[in-house]
């Protein structure tokens, strides 16, 4: 949902009112009425009484059809909004001095979400933290730079629920008895003699350790305002697991080790210098820091265990018994030093794992023992093991005013070295290089209407043990949508923009469901994700695309894309005090003059050929696709547009691997392959790195990483066909 499409109806609406008050009445009336609070006859009666002058009856007749309308869309509207808002609210408690130069404190947010397949998601997070300054050591700091240390433990309930209500109105779910430690917990009864974990339950628990140093300065200082900057670095590290109720007595767990070293620098705009009054005030309306600028660089480590226990195995519950309540207690002073030992910022990668692989080998044995047996009979299945060691670039742009509108703009360019361990056999390792590129748009209006736009583009190169390039693997191609309220025009466009970058070979297998947009012409909590790979046969195949192949094609795509957002490659670097022609070809639409064949037209046919050239290196490949991707803004907008001209449709099934994941409240969701599922399972490497990775970027929790469009759960055979992460 627009903010205008918020906006006009609000104002036609109050306009309406201003000149007719009668109207609104008569509108009120109608209104009781249908919720059978007044008798529609005496409504009718009593306005047959009211005197109206000739010549004007037709008019108010039609102010008051229009505010009826109006009033009634409207309402329809906000309640179906209402229904799949959001809702939050946090309590925080007041910080403790525990010592001089250290504090605790804690807090618990209560959430109510729309979920996966129309259920809605009642969630629970629990945290406490203990903070110190170097004051807690002795220590004076007088350099100006804030230096500080802190210990968290946060946990979190994510239960399902078939309405509204039951999510909003449930009791908060229990920190201390709730937490499955033990494997007997999953098959105890509440008092309604109900499971108290249930199918689709989820469970985390996040303890992490960071210690930061940062400066701030003070650039402009008004009144009420200032603007400000700082520099800040950040080193952390983290252990979490998660816990996932699967049917039929499995339970999927996670492990996960993540070390950060991050620097920083953000400049903000923020309101500041008011009275206690005056900031009670404006602090309920608009959030202090208004605008932030943010720019930040990160080296991270991952390493993640991913497994299944079939709990209906006695020794399958005693492994989980023995690594669950190991690791996972809160009150325990052993599992205290292993969670600090895991997270602990300046350990070395294999100190890490020494901390974690110890516990697994017996489950890695059992796992390898029992793959060929069916599921039920299996005591542990291992999804995944891997590491990741990522370097990101990220800035972006963050916007709140007036609590009212929120938005945020974000790029991160990032490269990963993966190490994924065979399924058969944990002693056998594959390396990978990926290079990726995330942009991610986000606005909320109230807590109401909202949506969030991930564009994503990765490479992936098959590695030998000191990383560097054998093969190339495929291009991959993401876009994900999620809208709190859709319009039908909005579905559309996004169906007509997704058909036209796929043949018609292609779109015509993936077929889009037909949603019912009703009255008020809107889908509420819309999802659609569109992924899009170019396997490994691309780069084995002597297609014979030359420079000059590419170049008649680019030159088709820039005469017939639309509007472009990308500016001119190069245009940062010119120092003359005229604007660059190049630029104003831009700003009028002159897209062939802006990507003229000195730059665009040139550099990439180029830098493409040499990336589908056979004869040349991996390395000499990838080092081409860097440049395009580094230096030529544009080639991500058309990249995958430009690859699909480049392939001849009698190959396309044996190049791409395409994927349509769509579902909304209340209507068909829908999971549609190209060529085949099948063959979409079998990249797997792609999916289980990507994972990884925008693990490390963003720590978020997503359920569809465990449960599918419709809200049902992945069984274990269905996780292994995938052999993913997801």
């Amino acid at each position: 949902m627009k903010t205008k499409k918020v906006l006009l109806p609000f104002l036609a609406f109050n306009l309406a009112v201003a000149m007719n008050s009668h109207s609104y009445a008569q509108t009120a009336e109608d209104n009781m009425s249908s919720l059978n609070l007044k008798d529609s006859s005496k409504s009718v009666s009593v306005e047959s009484k009211i005197e109206t002058p000739v010549g004007q009856n037709s008019q108010l007749q039609t102010t008051q059809d229009f505010v009826s309308q109006n009033s009634k869309k409207l309402w329809a509207q906000f309640t179906a909004t209402l229904k799949n808002a959001r809702l939050n609210n946090t309590f925080n408690t007041p910080t403790a001095s525990i010592a001089k130069g250290a504090s605790i404190g804690g807090g618990y947010t209560i959430e109510s979400n729309p979920s996966i397949g129309g259920k809605y998601s009642g969630i629970d997070v629990w945290n406490i933290n203990v903070s110190a300054s170097p004051e807690f050591f002795g220590i004076t700091n007088n350099t100006g730079i804030g230096i500080g240390a802190s210990a968290s433990r946060q946990v979190t309930f994510i239960q399902q629920f078939d309405d509204r209500i039951a999510s909003a109105a449930r009791l908060p779910y229990d920190p201390i008895t709730k937490i499955p430690i033990k494997s007997d917990l999953f098959f105890q009864m509440d008092k309604n003699n109900k499971p108290i974990i249930k199918e689709g339950d989820f469970i985390a628990f996040r303890a992490p350790l960071t210690l930061s140093a940062g400066r701030g300065f003070n650039f402009v200082n008004l009144a009420h305002a200032s603007m400000d900057a700082s520099l800040n670095w950040v080193l952390a590290g983290e252990f979490d697991i998660q816990i996932f109720k699967m049917k039929d007595n499995q339970v999927r767990v996670k492990i996960i080790a993540v070390k950060d070293s991050s620097r920083g620098v953000s400049v903000g705009f923020n309101l500041m210098g008011f009275n206690m009054i005056g900031n009670l005030v404006v602090s309920r309306f608009v959030d202090t820091n208004i605008l932030q600028l943010n720019s930040s660089s990160t080296d991270s480590d991952l390493f993640l265990a991913d497994y299944i226990f079939n709990l209906n195995q006695t020794e399958s519950r005693d492994m989980y018994d023995q690594l669950i309540g190991h690791k996972m207690k809160l009150f325990d002073m052993d599992a205290l030093a292993i969670q600090l030992k895991t997270a602990n910022p300046f350990a070395k990668d294999a100190t890490t794992q020494q901390h974690l692989v110890g516990d697994l080998d017996r489950l890695n044995t059992a796992a390898e023992q029992d793959q060929k047996k069916s599921v039920l009979e299996r005591r542990i299945t291992r999804v995944s093991t891997g590491k990741n060691r990522t370097h990101s670039d990220t800035w972006g742009t963050k916007i709140n005013l007036f609590k009212v509108i929120k938005g945020s703009s974000q790029e991160t360019k990032s490269v990963s070295r993966a190490t994924i361990y065979a399924h058969d056999d944990a002693t056998t390792q594959n390396k990978y290089l990926i290079e990726t590129q995330v942009k991610n748009f986000s606005y909320e209006w109230f807590w109401l209407w909202g949506e969030k736009d991930i564009a994503s583009q990765s490479l992936m190169l098959k590695t030998n043990d000191n990383f560097e390039p054998e093969n190339l693997l495929g291009f991959q191609f993401n876009r994900t949508k999620e809208d709190a309220s859709m319009s039908s025009k909005e579905y559309a466009d996004l169906k007509s923009k997704f058909e036209s970058l796929l043949p018609p070979l292609v779109s015509a297998v993936i077929k889009w469901p037909a949603w019912n947009f009703g009255v008020k012409d809107s889908v509420q909590n819309a999802y659609v994700q569109q992924d899009l790979l170019f396997t490994e046969n691309l780069f084995k195949m002597n297609l014979n695309v030359t420079s000059e192949k590419i170049k008649k094609e680019l030159i088709q795509i820039i005469k017939n894309f639309g509007k472009f957002r990308s500016q001119p490659m190069g245009v940062a670097l010119q120092n003359d005090d005229r604007q660059d022609p190049r630029v104003v070809a831009f700003q009028r639409g002159d897209y062939l003059n802006a990507y003229n064949e000195n730059w665009e037209q040139y550099v990439i046919p180029i830098k493409l050929a040499e990336v589908f050239d056979t004869s040349k290196s991996p390395t000499e490949r990838y080092q081409a696709y860097k440049i395009l991707t580094d230096t030529v803004p544009m080639f991500g907008e058309i990249n995958n547009l430009l690859l699909l001209k480049l392939v001849p449709n009698d190959l396309l099934s044996d190049v791409i691997v395409a994927k349509l994941s769509i579902s909304a409240t209340g209507q068909d969701s829908l999971e549609a392959y190209y060529p085949t599922k099948d063959l979409y399972n079998k990249s797997n490497a792609f999916r289980e790195i990507t994972y990884q990775t925008n693990y490390i970027l963003n720590r978020s929790y997503d359920l569809r990483n465990f449960m599918k469009e419709d809200g049902t759960t992945y069984s274990t055979e269905e996780i292994m066909l995938q052999r993913t992460a997801k």
